[in-house]
């Protein structure tokens, strides 16, 4: 969760048909995965990262018809070395068995394609000696996302222990979550609530989209400060899809200022305000990227079974270009 983005490892669910039963959970499973490894799916069976009506089985368990099999987190990318690398980290909370960070903009959370260094996994490798591996080494620790350019807070599990809670935690939508967005144009209720399927855009790859066959999305809105043009929202997604929060918005025709792929327009200047403070030169760039914010991110504690939350300061960025939106306000 968002993680917004993908604000969470993205699992997966498989309903046995009666074709299928009677047939060892392990071996279904490996028809149905990608993995290339059975291995790999008997240790996440025993883990626990892999569940059976939502109990952890064994991996000779014979699977029967109407059984729900639930992956909680993906298979790990093809080995690779993760280059560590001196970045800095806002920490807000550290302890033995998590890390929680204050993400910057601009930064990915993992190498993919077109960055192996410069992303948060390179700076977990050179800040911590010991983060869970449950994702692979080219994720230590990552247990949920936000993307690129979407700022706040991120948990990272120190221990395997830790990821399978984190992640069975995401899965079974027992994490809260709130974002900050400012949104585009004026919106015109206190409240909204977008309870629609996101999927792959059947068009654009790099998209997703509001589509039958998507998966169950749901979030809930609050408008908490109107502008000229721009409305302040939190956000309060309860699924956590990819560019969930992103497509929703754009859903009720106002996208998220700056948004690259489901805006209007990708730079925000003073010459695009109503107003200009005095001195200010009308193409002095405001934001540069989408302005969504993870503010909040509630769950159990792993290791002490406690209720936390752990809240991120609104980024200087999107905190300047608000204080620029109540400046014009006031001029006007």
């Amino acid at each position: 969760m968002s993680n917004e983005e993908k604000p969470e490892i993205q699992g997966e669910s498989f309903l046995v048909t009666a074709l299928e039963a009677g047939t060892r959970v392990d071996l279904f499973l490996n028809e149905r995965l990608d993995w290339n490894s059975r291995g790999r799916i008997k240790e996440g069976i025993k883990l626990g990262s892999i569940k059976v009506n939502r109990e952890v089985v064994k991996p000779s368990y014979k699977i029967r018809e109407g059984d729900q099999v639930d992956v909680l987190s993906e298979p790990p990318p093809p080995e690779d070395f993760l280059l560590p690398e001196d970045l800095p980290l806002e920490i807000l909370h550290e302890d033995a068995s998590i890390l929680v960070i204050n993400k910057e903009p601009f930064i990915p959370v993992h190498p993919g394609a077109g960055h192996r260094t410069g992303t948060l996994a390179n700076a977990f490798a050179h800040h911590f000696q010991q983060l869970s591996d449950v994702a692979g080494p080219l994720r230590p620790g990552i247990v949920h996302r936000l993307d690129r350019d979407t700022t706040g807070v991120l948990c990272v599990a120190k221990t395997n222990r830790a990821h399978y809670s984190m992640t069975s935690q995401f899965h079974d939508r027992e994490v809260s979550k709130t974002y900050t967005a400012i949104a585009e144009g004026v919106m015109e209720f206190d409240e909204y609530v977008v309870d629609k399927p996101i999927g792959r855009h059947p068009k654009n790859p790099i998209k997703m989209a509001i589509v039958d066959h998507g998966r169950a999305s749901y979030t809930r809105f609050e408008v908490v400060e109107r502008f000229n043009n721009f409305t302040l929202v939190r956000c309060f997604p309860k699924s956590g899809r990819t560019h969930q929060i992103r497509v929703h918005l754009e859903s009720l025709k106002h996208p998220i200022a700056c948004d690259r792929l489901y805006g209007r327009r990708h730079r925000i200047t003073f010459g695009d305000l109503a107003s200009l403070a005095a001195g200010d030169p009308a193409n002095r760039k405001l934001l540069d990227r989408q302005a969504l914010h993870a503010t909040t991110l509630g769950f159990t504690h792993p290791l002490t079974g406690e209720s936390v939350v752990y809240e991120a300061p609104l980024a200087s960025d999107m905190q300047a270009f608000l204080d620029a939106l109540r400046e014009t306000r006031r001029g006007s």
